[in-house]
């Protein structure tokens, strides 16, 4: 007893030390919670807090123009490069709003009723030439709790500052979204690039 009396400033301060350690470690899995039951609900305010929307915008541009080209290239040779970044563009500014992001981990579909007619252009663009964007098309599977959409599995990356959220369709078990998020200062994360299931 009279051992803690003296100690008890220091037994604290380590108690406090461990708690601190373990909310540290913790803390990208109470982040990946909120996103998913915001994402789930359509809280897109709630959701748009936990979203880095230039380093997503920037990746998920860099992937679709990627897949654009693909198919645009086989039809108009050079010319193709240039269309692909325009329309890649295009469909990155109806994806990466608030709304998009949260329609997008939900469902794992970004409904074209609730595009620009801008963005309504660049998917008609893209199913003239035969390119198919997996993510554009209407969702079969509103209604049905994300728990029982997808098998989730959470982990940190290749270090402590990157933490990944897999989303697999228990329907098409080929079909995955990986989430990727970075820490943000000692505690907050943030979503930087998803990596989305393409098909031809």
């Amino acid at each position: 007893m009279e051992f803690i009396k003296r100690n008890f400033g220091k037994l604290l301060l380590i108690l406090f030390c461990c708690g601190m350690t373990a909310y540290w470690f913790a803390a990208p899995y109470l982040a990946a919670d909120r996103i998913l039951k915001a994402a789930e609900r359509g809280k897109a305010e709630q959701l748009s807090s936990f979203i880095d929307f230039p380093a997503l915008r920037a990746n998920l541009s860099r992937q679709l123009r990627n897949q654009i080209n693909v198919g645009l290239m086989e039809k108009d040779g050079a010319n193709g490069a240039d269309a692909a970044n325009d329309l890649s563009n295009r469909l990155v500014d109806e994806i990466v709003t608030s709304q998009g992001i949260a329609a997008l981990l939900g469902s794992g579909k970004v409904s074209s009723k609730e595009m620009t007619a801008d963005g309504k252009a660049a998917e008609a663009a893209l199913a003239a030439a035969g390119i198919n964007i997996d993510l554009m098309k209407p969702s079969d599977v509103s209604g049905k709790p994300m728990d029982a959409r997808y098998k989730l599995s959470e982990h940190y990356g290749d270090n402590l500052y990157q933490f990944e959220i897999e989303l697999q369709n228990r329907d098409k078990s080929a079909e995955k979204v990986l989430i990727s998020m970075e820490r943000i200062g000692f505690f907050s994360w943030q979503v930087n690039n998803i990596l989305l299931p393409f098909s031809s």
